[in-house]
């Protein structure tokens, strides 16, 4: 139930570290899920795991296939994870999760060059969701959407986690809206930790030159802790 964000400009290693926790790249050291060490699975082995950590990638565009309806790209992974589920039933989940991320059912049929960036990130998010993640790391899922739609987007991550008791890890360079989603923050510099702790208390009385550098550079409002 908790969002731990992670901040630094770009080349910091934020994407990077993303995509090692989702084990898409090789990396060194340990990543653990509960009580399963991930960094020790692969093939079959690991693919089965996937359910229970899952990914919202950057581009709301690139991250969808053209050529498959809403309804085969948010069912696939529900297909390969839950063979046992009838046609009815994956139909039920599918409509079910448009509907939590304020899509409606009919949308199902359609494709994904006829929905706007918002929209399609929603459908991203639904893909996600309905494997019933424990954690969802979301990798600059605003960045590509006007601040209206930010607005929409973070409000929908912040109810679907309450309702979910999700974890999430947001990926943002954008401090302003790390600050509307997290709980915790790290900042990273060049691949290393150069600060962490609650978020409010970082972006409002930084320690590390760097971060103030980054707060500086946002035109950050302060507010009070």
């Amino acid at each position: 139930g908790e969002t731990l964000g992670i901040v630094g400009e770009s080349g910091s290693g934020k994407t990077t570290l993303a995509s090692a926790i989702m084990r898409l790249v090789p990396s060194q050291g340990d990543i653990t899920l509960g009580d399963t060490s991930l960094g020790t699975l692969s093939g079959n082995v690991l693919r089965r795991q996937r359910h229970r950590f899952q990914m919202v990638f950057q581009d709301p565009y690139g991250a969808l296939s053209p050529r498959m309806s809403v309804f085969d790209i948010v069912s696939e992974g529900l297909r390969f994870h839950h063979p046992e589920l009838d046609a009815d039933e994956v139909s039920t989940r599918v409509h079910q999760t448009l509907m939590e991320v304020g899509l409606p059912a009919s949308c199902a049929a359609r494709y994904p060059h006829e929905f706007s960036g918002g929209q399609r990130q929603r459908i991203a998010v639904a893909r996600a969701l309905i494997l019933e993640p424990e954690l969802l790391v979301l990798d600059e899922p605003t960045s590509a959407l006007d601040r209206t739609v930010q607005k929409q987007l973070i409000a929908l991550l912040r109810d679907v986690q309450a309702r979910r008791r999700l974890s999430y890890l947001f990926i943002s360079h954008d401090l302003a809206v790390v600050r509307a989603m997290a709980h915790r923050v790290i900042v990273l510099k060049e691949g290393e930790v150069v600060e962490h702790g609650d978020c409010l208390e970082v972006l409002s009385s930084p320690r590390h030159a760097y971060t103030r550098a980054l707060i500086d550079a946002a035109h950050l409002a302060p507010v009070d802790v």
